[in-house]
């Protein structure tokens, strides 16, 4: 980490704790654990696998934060019956309640089917931390009431370092470096990833645990740069001055690095998320006039692109960066066909058991620690059904639509519209990967949107009252 991005996180840091003083010590701990997660996770894996192979135990490393993760929550319960006043504030959401109830239908379906240990602990890791972390975010910032900007600068310089990261693996570093750092294909990570096994198609990962999970992290800064500099320009309209210009420079820079970068990982379903999530943060953001434009671009583009692909189906860049599928050196069965046949076996184990599901972690990432096979789908959502059936995804849904409602609402807050136009483009990605499934993305994401959601909230009972 670079000594200007160390000092900036140190200084929102000290700025938050320091509000902290006359909180009680449970609320400390809270305030400590959630600012540990948000800022460490965009580097937890290149943390936990060097750590972890050259230190160990590599489980450990790796389960860190869900250990943290499980000690917050216990503390959330217990200053529930401390602070009265804090637990009917959250009760009276609609999205507490339904992730109550989201929560404890795992339980009841594990006491119901069950599932080995291994499986069923990241199963119940990779579906209640998303919740579970947007419940203690909120009730940091119950207590907490930071400046929007530190809580922007909370995202966007660890994102930075990310970014800058994986423009030297584009650009300068060997494409094996991560090797050195304790990454190994089939033990740990892999420490390059490629388009159909071609050593020239890289696709770059940076601290991050894949290309995919990467792409997926950069829409929210991505879509948050973009509106600082729809924010600058605001301000030039009013004032015409070479300041508000210069100010547009750092987030215009950072955006087109963050754009390099999204390219390096050739994840599709990162571009779909992005471009959909751009164009939902315009589509508010702009007036009448604009927003037609902006459609008539749109299909315009559609048209165009769908067009030029039809026409270059044949080339190297078509075949290897949009498809995936070079049929010349490339395996008779690609991502694509295998996208296909996930979703079709999904479908099946959800028609099979439509009300209970198979239990956590007999689906997605957790079944490759399932004795019984792994169930990839391909698609958070279908994955959820797989495990707690229709209802527990009908639950899952319900919870999104809220809190981007409640996103939506808050519209005037350039990180909130952020938050809102990111999860249009994330619940998109969701189709196609296991977006919510990346430990990164969950963490931060729903630990932002918790505690913009509950700043707001206070500061609304505040002026009412």
């Amino acid at each position: 980490m670079s000594p200007r991005a160390l000092y900036c996180i140190i200084t929102v840091v000290k700025n938050l704790l320091s509000q902290l003083k006359k909180q009680s010590l449970l609320v400390r701990i809270l305030a400590i654990g959630w600012l540990t997660l948000i800022v460490l996770l965009p580097f937890h894996a290149f943390i936990s696998t060097w750590g972890g192979t050259s230190i160990g135990p590599l489980n450990l490393w790796k389960a860190w934060k869900e250990i943290l993760l499980s000690i917050l929550v216990v503390i959330v319960i217990a200053q529930s019956f401390v602070d009265v006043e804090m637990f009917k504030f959250f009760w009276k959401s609609w999205i507490t309640r339904l992730i109550v109830f989201y929560g404890l239908l795992h339980v009841l379906v594990t006491l119901i089917i069950g599932n080995q240990a291994s499986p069923l602990a990241f199963g119940l890791a990779i579906n209640l931390r998303i919740v579970s972390m947007f419940l203690v975010g909120g009730v940091v910032f119950y207590y907490l009431k930071p400046d929007k900007k530190e809580l922007m600068k909370l995202l966007i310089v660890p994102a930075v370092l990310v970014i800058l990261f994986g423009l030297l693996q584009m650009f300068i570093l060997p494409y094996d470096l991560l090797s050195h750092f304790g990454y190994k294909e089939g033990v740990t990570i892999a420490p390059f990833n490629t388009i159909d096994q071609q050593i020239d198609q890289l696709r770059i990962m940076s601290t991050l645990r894949g290309p995919n999970p990467l792409g997926a992290y950069l829409i929210l800064p991505g879509i948050l740069l973009l509106g600082l500099i729809i924010s600058v320009i605001d301000r030039f309209k009013k004032e015409s001055g070479k300041k508000s210009f210069k100010n547009a420079i750092v987030p215009a820079s950072l955006l087109l690095g963050m754009l390099i970068v999204l390219y390096g990982s050739h994840s599709r379903s990162a571009w779909l998320g992005f471009v959909v999530s751009g164009g939902v943060y315009l589509m508010v953001k702009l007036s009448t006039k604009w927003r037609l434009i902006l459609v008539s671009i749109g299909l315009v583009g559609l048209v165009v692109g769908a067009l030029g692909l039809y026409q270059l189906r044949d080339t190297s860049f078509v075949q290897n960066v949009i498809l995936h599928d070079n049929p010349e050196v490339g395996p008779a069965q690609t991502s694509n066909s295998d996208h296909t046949l996930a979703i079709k076996n999904a479908l099946g184990d959800i028609k099979q058991d439509p009300l209970t599901g198979c239990a956590p972690g007999c689906a997605g990432p957790a079944s490759f620690y399932d004795p019984d096979g792994v169930k990839l789908s391909e698609n958070y959502y279908l994955q959820v059904a797989q495990e707690v059936g229709v209802v527990g995804l009908g639950l899952f849904i319900a919870i999104n639509i809220l809190v981007g409602i409640q996103l939506f609402k808050r519209r005037q807050d350039v990180l909130a519209l952020a938050l809102f136009a990111s999860l249009i483009g994330l619940s998109i990605a969701n189709l196609l990967l296991h977006v919510w499934a990346d430990d990164t993305l969950a963490y931060i994401w729903w630990g932002l949107a918790g505690a913009v959601l509950v700043s707001a909230r206070t500061s609304d009972n505040k002026k009412r009252s």
